[in-house]
């Protein structure tokens, strides 16, 4: 897809983790992700997005389809 498409939820839960700082490469090969804690339990880890592009904070509920970042072609 290209660089810059919106990311959205694929299911409703809670953000737990955020990174969005990495340029390139990176020190991470997951690069700028969102990751996304689901009622049922499970997780849902969204990689590789623009940096600077995470609209998202840790702690945030998310609803299905809420605008999480763009695509990027990092880690």
């Amino acid at each position: 897809m290209p660089e810059g498409t919106p990311i959205i939820a694929a299911r409703a839960g809670v953000v737990v983790k955020t990174e969005s700082a990495q340029t390139g490469r990176g020190s991470d090969p997951s690069g700028n992700f969102v990751r996304v804690q689901h009622d049922d339990g499970t997780q849902g880890v969204y990689l590789h997005l623009k940096q600077g592009s995470v609209s998202v904070r840790e702690g945030q509920r998310v609803a299905v389809a809420s605008p999480l970042a763009l695509w990027g072609n990092t880690g």
